[in-house]
């Protein structure tokens, strides 16, 4: 399990590398990365999602798809709720805002769905989609409650209906459920497309992070890293603590405490610009997130691999 981890996490590592050296050459700038974020999103991850409800679905596995949806609902629930009981009296409005947010909602879709391909192949991706579906919800209603103090305004169904990640989740399970056939010259260009996923995602987080790791000050770097200790340590470890005696098979328990280890969101920054936030704070915490988590991921790795 770790040397495959470690296989799987260096060709992350260099495929990021190869991102920040894009946008180092000015290959990648500012509203080329806007739009390959964009294209990434609301294109080519829900095809990733939609093929793999497709490709890996069976009755046989219908107990563990539940399980995983039910998992995440719950483990999104709970942290919800810490989240509003978190200490903030020495920070800002926006960092308090950002550090709430950024201790739910991980970056699961962009890193942490090319991880579990890696490690557990295209069922390993559909029960990691289905484990997701809860933080694809948040990831928007949060992010205009927390950041635009909106969520009073708009009902989670509107979340729903907006994120395309969901309804490629439903058409997927659809199909696969009423056994609906995809004419294969509709289905293989879908899958091409799918399987863009890794490589563009990991190329886009690497512009993204070129530039934002320079701390301007020690009460931000260890602001930073308290945060980084809690979402990418603290967390997946009670998480799998939590399972340690459920009775759901390894491969879920697994997959579930390592989407929990993920980085945080690239969505914190994005929220924290569109709502006039601290979004340097933001792109700095997401980007030493990120480079941080290929170690500490190791390390949740190695400790579920041996309580689970």
């Amino acid at each position: 399990m770790i040397n495959t981890m470690v296989t799987v996490q260096l060709s992350i590592i260099i495929t990021i590398c190869c991102g920040c050296i894009l946008r180092k050459e000015n290959i990648l700038n500012e509203s080329s990365i806007n739009t390959l974020s964009k294209l990434v999103n609301k294109l080519i991850l829900p095809i990733n999602i939609f093929c793999s409800c497709i490709l890996s679905f069976s009755y046989e596995h219908i107990q563990d798809i539940i399980t995983m949806v039910l998992l995440g609902i719950l483990v999104e629930v709970i942290l919800y709720i810490v989240m509003q009981k978190v200490p903030c009296h020495n920070m800002n409005t926006d960092r308090k805002n950002i550090t709430q947010y950024a201790l739910v909602i991980s970056n699961g879709g962009l890193i942490g769905i090319p991880l579990i391909n890696g490690l557990y192949g295209e069922y390993g991706v559909l029960l990691a989609n289905m484990f997701l579906i809860a933080t694809r919800i948040l990831l928007q209603y949060l992010g205009n409650g927390i950041f635009g103090k909106k969520a009073r305004n708009r009902h989670i169904k509107a979340c729903i209906c907006e994120s395309a990640g969901i309804i490629a989740v439903i058409l997927g399970m659809i199909c696969s459920f009423c056994k609906i056939s995809i004419p294969k010259f509709l289905f293989d260009p879908l899958n091409q497309i799918s399987n863009c996923l890794s490589p563009l995602a990991l190329l886009l987080v690497g512009g993204m992070l070129y530039r934002n790791i320079k701390i301007s000050s020690k009460a931000e770097g260890i602001h930073i890293l308290k945060l980084v200790i809690v979402k990418q340590c603290i967390i997946p470890v009670t998480v799998g603590i939590c399972l340690w005696k459920m009775p759901i098979s390894v491969e879920c328990k697994m997959i579930a405490v390592l989407l929990m280890g993920m980085s945080l969101s690239s969505a914190v920054a994005m929220f924290a610009g569109e709502y006039g936030g601290d979004y340097l704070f933001a792109s700095k915490a997401v980007a030493i997130s990120t480079v941080t988590c290929a170690f500490t991921l190791l390390g949740v790795a190695w400790f579920a691999g041996i309580l689970l």
